[in-house]
């Protein structure tokens, strides 16, 4: 199995790579989130329909997911180009 870090310890690199993807999973709630809106306001509206209920805590928490996901993303990203840089300027 390959490293995908090469200069860090393989313990190191699973952790790399978890704050390196793990931002996809907010990511992945608040886009289910916005489809749940869209599934019960959007969708009963378009056919004439009274929406079932009030979804706006699906956008609101929607928004928080995105703006989690966005930091995750940047913080993995700097973290990746600071260890990276480091290890260069190290040889």
């Amino acid at each position: 199995m390959s490293n995908r870090f090469p200069f860090v310890p393989p313990v190191r690199s699973a952790v790399l790579f978890i704050i390196s993807a793990g931002w996809l999973f907010p990511l992945y709630g608040a886009i289910h989130l916005v489809l749940t809106w869209a599934q019960t306001e959007v969708s009963p509206t378009l056919r004439g329909k009274r929406p079932l209920e009030n979804s706006f805590p699906h956008l609101s928490a929607a928004d928080d997911l995105f703006a989690l996901s966005f930091a995750w993303a940047a913080v993995a990203i700097g973290l990746t180009i600071f260890l990276r840089r480091k290890h260069s300027t190290a040889l």
